[in-house]
């Protein structure tokens, strides 16, 4: 199973690709630079290169970024 990690997930247009591409069978990994309060979504600020490196090595490799 695909598995993206979406920038912007916790609402708008990320939170809709996510619905979107777990319609599609797509384990989603949600990230928001502000977070949701909701423990699925990751904590990421994408200007953060470090930020990148602790998410990568908390969640492990992902198959695709929508951004």
């Amino acid at each position: 199973m695909p598995t993206p990690l979406v920038t912007g997930g916790a609402s708008g247009i990320g939170a809709a690709a996510c619905a979107a591409l777990r319609a599609a069978d797509h384990e989603v990994i949600p990230a928001d630079v502000t977070g949701s309060g909701d423990d699925e979504v990751v904590t990421l600020d994408v200007a953060d290169e470090t930020a990148w490196a602790e998410v990568f090595d908390r969640i492990g490799p992902v198959d695709g970024l929508v951004n």
